[in-house]
């Protein structure tokens, strides 16, 4: 069965919003079975918005879109969808009761302008929201369903679970269900996508089920293993020998599944060891400590830790030799070795994470250029230093930064060798 997504919004196509909405819509929209046969973004034109509609469903079974169901001026959904189905527009005193009673809930009055959302195609109907005033839309036209939610990824996404999801289930087994597609996530560090890729060459052809593929980002490479069957069991059960054999080649590198972070692994690891943690960070501004806490359960790991972005509090805070700092300057082995092992003390912690870098876009020099990076661990029994170099813009090095810093954690805890 064939799906659309639209993304409808001025600001999409003027780049001045990104559209998460559709990558969301079309991972589950895949794992139900559907294929997708294209993301569209359009701007908030009339005119578009039908032309649009009308092809796509002539092309497709389910056309889902979000975006353009608010009370302004330009939001226009609803009057291209009631052009669409050839109807007028009417006021649906269930949309406007569910409209006033948000407006009650947070103690406001309703606007005059809001009570256009409580207009709904004749031949449509609406689809409830429990987090905003913008009631969903769904109709059918042709032979094509279609349902329209509002860009807000927080009302889309409850909307497409309580709502969407479960009637395109009923009519999919209704009209008998296609292969559901399982996904499967490994994910791996130490090791660059190249590599990977050359250890599962053979497992990477096209065309097979499951099929296997890599993609890297921010020092991760994430291995996915798709497979089609007529059941999440079926699915499930073609995955396995696939995922044994790739875990025979390359689990040295894994670290986690699915939807496992980095972070989440090591937090998890570290509890389960009752060990502790504190960080020092310059370069990073507490981006490390923020990426822990993310993480379920961090505070029974992480003690806390210090911003020492200026060389006076790397003095002043955590006992860093002033000579050390003019003589090799603030981005060095000797410095971020002292940020570690005295963090460390200072804290009480069992281990303790240093960074020190340049991530730009100035503050580079010939021997030091802009992505050089020192990160220290310190344990009980040594504190060792190392430096890399990033490429990138300054928030891509300051990812790179911490997600390295979290790879030698888990490389320490696991006791595998640091690339």
């Amino acid at each position: 069965m064939k799906a659309t997504i639209i993304g409808i919004g001025d600001e999409l196509i003027l780049g001045q919003s990104i559209d998460t909405n559709s990558a969301w819509l079309a991972g589950h929209l895949t794992a139900m079975g559907f294929d997708i046969t294209e993301h569209i973004t359009l701007g908030d034109h009339l005119a578009d918005l039908v032309d649009t509609l009308r092809r796509c469903c002539a092309s497709s079974q389910v056309v889902i879109a979000t975006g353009g169901l608010g009370p302004t001026e330009d939001d226009l959904t609803r009057f291209a969808l009631a052009e669409l189905l050839g109807c007028e527009l009417k006021p649906d005193p269930e949309a406007l009761r569910q409209i006033a009673a948000v407006f009650q809930r947070i103690g406001r009055p309703m606007t005059q302008a809001n009570q256009v959302q409580g207009l709904i195609p004749a031949k449509a109907s609406i689809i409830a929201n429990r987090n905003g005033t913008a009631p969903g839309l769904q109709a059918q036209w042709q032979d094509c369903r279609l349902y329209f939610m509002p860009g807000v990824p927080a009302e889309m996404k409850e909307m497409f679970e309580h709502a969407i999801q479960p009637d395109l289930t009923d009519w999919m087994n209704r009209q008998g269900r296609p292969d559901m597609l399982v996904t499967r996530l490994l994910h791996t560090c130490g090791e660059g996508e190249s590599n990977i890729g050359a250890a599962l060459k053979d497992l990477m052809r096209r065309g097979a089920n499951p099929t296997v593929n890599t993609t890297a980002k921010e020092g991760v490479v994430t291995v996915r293993i798709n497979a089609r069957a007529n059941s999440e069991e079926a699915a499930r059960q073609l995955i396995q020998p696939i995922e044994a054999d790739i875990l025979q080649r390359i689990g040295t590198y894994v670290f986690g599944f699915d939807q496992q972070t980095m972070q989440e692994v090591v937090i998890d690891t570290m509890r389960s060891r009752n060990l502790t943690l504190t960080v020092a960070e310059s370069c990073t501004g507490g981006f490390l400590g923020q990426t822990l806490t993310q993480a379920p359960g961090s505070s029974d790991v992480f003690h806390g830790g210090w911003i020492c972005y200026s060389n006076t509090l790397k003095m002043n805070l955590l006992g860093v030799n002033p000579d050390d700092l003019d003589q090799h300057g603030a981005v060095s082995e000797p410095v971020v070795l002292q940020l570690a092992a005295n963090a460390r003390l200072k804290s009480g912690a069992d281990l303790a994470l240093a960074i020190s870098g340049i991530a730009g876009p100035g503050g580079g020099s010939e021997d030091k250029p802009v992505g050089t990076v020192w990160i220290g661990l310190a344990s009980p029994q040594e504190t060792q230093a190392y430096c890399f170099h990033f490429i990138g813009d300054r928030e891509r090095i300051r990812i790179r930064s911490v997600n390295m810093a979290l790879q030698l954690l888990y490389q320490y805890l696991n006791r595998k060798p640091v690339n």
